[in-house]
This record gives C-alpha cells, structure tokens and sequence, in this order.
C-alpha cells in the first residue's frame, strides 16, 4: 500500500505538483494528497479522508477498499488539543495549523500527536507546498520566512523582506524537486534550492502569485491573467480576473475570479494543450484547494463542496466507500461542516 502510493508521487515528481499555495492571506482549507483540512468559525481543526500517516489528528475506524486497506474518515473528525487555529495546510502524510499566537502545530507522519515546530513562531501565514511525499511547509515572516519538512526537519531561514511566497517545481531543491519562490515586484520570482542557492523564474507581467504545475510552474499575473512556463510557455486563455490560483499534480488548476466564480484548467492531448471552463454550481466561492485527483472550494456560507475521486473518502460524503476509483464524482456538499 505505502510502496504503491509513494511510487505513484515519484512518478508524479517529473512532471508535476499538488497543491499549490502561494498566496499571504489565511488558508482556511487546504487539500492535501488523499485529505482534507479546514479551519472551523470557533477556529478547531477538522480533516477527512485518508488517515494512513495519523494525518487527520486523530484515529478512525473506517477502511478503505485498498489491499491491505488502509484508515479513513468520509466525514469531517476534529483534530484534539488544537485550538486557536487561524490557518491549515495538508501535504502528504503531515497536515500543520497556524494557531494565533503566531506558533505552528503538525501531526502526522505515523503519529496522530500534535507536536509544535521547534524554531517556528511569529509567522503571519501558512504554506504547503506538496511534491509527492516531501511534505514541504512554509510560514510568513516580518521578515522574511521560515520552510520545513515535516514536522520540523530541514529547517531553512530567510530574513529578506518579500511581498508573498509561492512555489515551483526547480531541479536540484533541498526540498525534494519543489523549491519555495520569494515573491516581490516585477516579472521575476527567485526560488530557493539551497541554504545559499538560488535561481529565477519569469513571467510576461507582475507576478502576484507562483503555483507549481507540471514540471514547473504557473504564475498568477497583476490584472487577473495567468501563465504557464510549460506546455509552451503562455498566457492561458480562458482566465481572466483571477485573484486566487491553485494547481495540482494532474495538469489541472483552479482560479477563483474576482465575482466569487471557479474556472478549472486541465490540460489535455499529446502534445499537451490547456482547456478552461467555469465550474457548475460553484459561486459565491471565497476559497479554493486542488489535490491531484479532487478540489474544493468554501462558499462565504462557510460550507464546503467537492468533486473528484472518492477512493479515500477525501470528499466529505459520509457513508461507506463502495468502490476504489469512482473517476471523477460530481460537486457535492461535504457532511458535517461546518
């Protein structure tokens, strides 16, 4: 089971990312790999889905239909001894809260304790920037900004003053093949890959945003549009007024529009070649997340839809899994949130 799952992500690492949080305002709900996180208006923690690595916080009795099956929840499950929470990140098998006293909190990694980020306080947001089973974790600072692995390995500090932080897949990065990229003004992004290493990206307008998107990156541009430095490099069409974007591993993005509306970008053919569209039944959306294989988005409602795969219960429906690959489920309420 772990052998398959991790196998499929390093395939992934040559081609593409999930996840892709690159924005400074608080994320109250983040799609990890197979869960899901979100943060509840009396600021707990709740997570669903797959919980093989303790990553939903807490231990479930529902199994999946894999061989050997493996521990999940198709319904919201609070997260124990986390209170204060302002922000989440799920990744790979670990999931973070930022909690308001500017401190960092992580379960996962086959346990289901919370444990504190050793070296990590006074961040302002938080930030997953998931490459298969890298569990890459970054936080804001004033200024600058802090990056781990995990729940507090490979420890990197940068004091240089930014505007936002996003992430790229870059060749060579300390973190595994995906690099966070310091954000200021103008059309480049530098990324680190070392302690002292850096390189750049570029793009043909403002950056505002940097995602990480099939073997490189995509970049939320000043004025809403959006570009994609493979395949070819350009300006995507179909996206327009953007103010939130997020990518996955599986050539798809989500761009939320300034009017609360969601278009999704999948990316189809050989050679490859973009297609856009409006999602159906999401508006008045204030958040969206995208995994490799399912999104969601949050109404101002402060309710939570999601479509995708369902194998590992990462949708929210309740029940009973009844299929390991349903392909890709309809836009449907998640149960119990919040």
């Amino acid at each position: 089971m772990v052998e398959t799952r991790l196998a499929l992500f390093i395939l992934l690492l040559g081609v593409s990312q999930q996840n892709c949080l690159g924005q400074s305002s608080p994320t109250t709900l983040s799609a990890g790999v197979f869960h899901v996180c979100a943060v509840t208006p009396g600021h707990r923690v709740v997570c669903w889905g797959l919980n093989q690595h303790g990553q939903l916080g807490t231990t479930t009795s529902q199994q999946s239909l894999s061989v050997p099956p493996s521990p999940i929840s198709t319904t919201p499950v609070v997260v124990p001894g986390v209170r204060g929470a302002v922000s989440v990140a799920a990744a790979f098998s670990y999931s973070c809260a930022l909690l308001d006293s500017g401190k960092v909190v992580c379960w996962g990694g086959d346990s289901t304790s919370v444990r504190e980020v050793q070296g990590v306080s006074g961040v302002s947001a938080l930030l997953v920037g998931n490459l298969g089973p890298t569990n890459l974790f970054c936080g804001l600072l004033s200024p600058g900004y802090v990056c781990w692995t995990g729940d507090g390995a490979n420890l990197v500090q940068r004091n240089t003053p930014i505007r936002a932080l996003g992430f790229a897949v870059v060749a060579g990065s300390v973190f595994g093949g995906i690099a966070p990229c310091e954000i200021s003004q103008g059309t480049t992004a530098r990324c680190l890959v070392g302690n002292n290493q850096s390189t750049s990206i570029n793009a043909p307008g403002q950056i505002v945003q940097v995602a990480p998107f099939s073997g490189g990156y995509c970049t939320l541009l000043n004025g809403g549009s959006v570009f994609c430095n493979r395949p070819p490099g350009a300006v995507i069409p179909g996206f327009s007024r953007i103010q939130d974007l997020r990518c996955s591993g599986a050539f798809r993005c989500l761009g939320l529009d300034e009017d609360g509306a969601v278009t999704e970008l999948r990316l189809h053919g050989n050679p490859l070649s973009p297609s856009t569209g409006q999602i159906s039944g999401l508006f008045d959306v204030v958040e969206v997340s995208i995994s490799d294989d399912f999104g969601c988005a949050k109404k101002s409602s402060g309710s939570v839809f999601c479509y995708g795969s369902n194998a590992d219960g990462q949708l929210g429906r309740g029940g009973n899994i009844t299929h390991t690959n349903d392909g890709d489920l309809p836009l449907g309420l998640v149960v119990g949130f919040p």
